[in-house]
């Protein structure tokens, strides 16, 4: 008797740790935005950090040495990449998550092209450089921009 009421406790407890180990138990809302918040502000600082010495007032790619720029644009890609990374680990609400998704997206497609404006500035290659920030800019209006990602 002692054997079987060993083995059904054994039992109800391999079931409630499936049962723990299956639940989902994501963040609220309120830590979910905090911790998107928080990897985006700091995201900002590293690209305002990177841009400083910049001269964008004179900057234009019509004019200026486009490989002045490439520097930056690699600093800010591999921001960007690390960014996600993080973002990537962040959990919360089903519906907070893809709008997470959506943002890593969006913004793993904007590397791409941060590449791709690197490689035409380093040619000086002034048309499809100016045409690749154009796809940037329309990219940048797929991001989701409320809530957690207001910041972003």
């Amino acid at each position: 008797m002692k054997a079987k009421r060993t083995t059904v406790i054994g039992a109800v407890s391999a079931i409630g740790l499936l049962a723990g180990a299956c639940s989902d138990s994501r963040p609220s809302a309120e830590a979910f935005a905090e911790r998107v918040t928080s990897i985006c502000a700091a995201t900002q600082q590293r690209h305002d950090e990177a841009a400083k010495g910049f001269d964008f007032e004179s900057f234009n790619p019509d004019t200026s040495d486009l490989a002045s720029i490439v520097p930056l644009i690699e600093t800010n890609v591999a921001i960007g990449r690390e960014a996600n990374r993080e973002l990537k680990k962040v959990r919360g609400p089903e519906a907070e998550e893809a709008k997470l998704d959506q943002y890593v997206t969006v913004a793993s497609q904007m590397h791409a092209l941060g590449d791709r404006e690197a490689d035409a500035a380093r040619r000086g290659d002034r048309a499809a450089f100016k045409t690749l920030i154009e796809e940037e800019d329309a990219l940048v209006a797929e991001l989701p921009k409320d809530g957690a990602f207001e910041g972003c």
